[in-house]
């Protein structure tokens, strides 16, 4: 009998060493800083200098930033202050406040309220002498990350020096038109 021979040559399979079994091991393994998967034709993934990542730095700074400086300020003692900060963000930004340091909450007499438009605000009512000190906004984005900005406020009592007049003589009801008194 004639055996006829296949219409197509397969070509016959190579055994994989054990160094490129660990090789595509570790391949498969690894991932790029950027986020992208390292393929076995990638021997070398080099890493940003400095300038590289100031860089970005500044990109994205350019993008998420406080658009003025808060600036330092002095209240009178038992009236109502508001701290504003304008933030410049493409995304959505929420935001927090801390007071010396420390983290605040929503109370009586402290409220935040932060807009679409990039405004944050810290409104305190009935200012007392310990809400004196440094405030920081950190305003914060799913996207770019954090930043703060901080200012000093201080509180001061509005006290009149003196005492107040009195009259030791009775004054004369008087009016003068011109050189014509009346």
């Amino acid at each position: 009998e004639l055996v006829k021979p296949p219409k197509t040559i397969e070509p016959v399979k190579k055994e994989s060493t054990d160094l490129e079994k660990k090789t595509q091991e570790q391949t498969s393994e690894k991932t790029a800083t950027d986020g992208t998967s390292v393929t076995p034709e990638t021997l070398y993934v080099r890493k940003k200098t400095q300038i590289e990542l100031d860089v970005e730095e500044l990109e994205r700074r350019k993008k998420f930033d406080f658009v003025s400086q808060m600036p330092n300020s002095r209240f009178e003692l038992g009236k109502t202050f508001r701290i504003f900060a304008y933030v410049r963000c493409p995304g959505d930004i929420t935001s927090e406040w801390k007071h010396d340091g420390r983290v605040m909450k929503e109370g009586l007499r402290s409220s935040f309220t932060t807009t679409r438009n990039g405004t944050c605000v810290l409104e305190i009512e009935k200012c007392k002498y310990r809400d004196a000190g440094v405030y920081t906004c950190v305003a914060k984005s799913d996207k770019f990350g954090e930043i703060e900005q901080s200012c000093t406020i201080s509180i001061f009592e509005n006290k009149i020096k003196g005492e107040k007049p009195v009259f030791t003589k009775n004054m004369k009801d008087c009016c003068r038109i011109g050189s014509v008194s009346l």
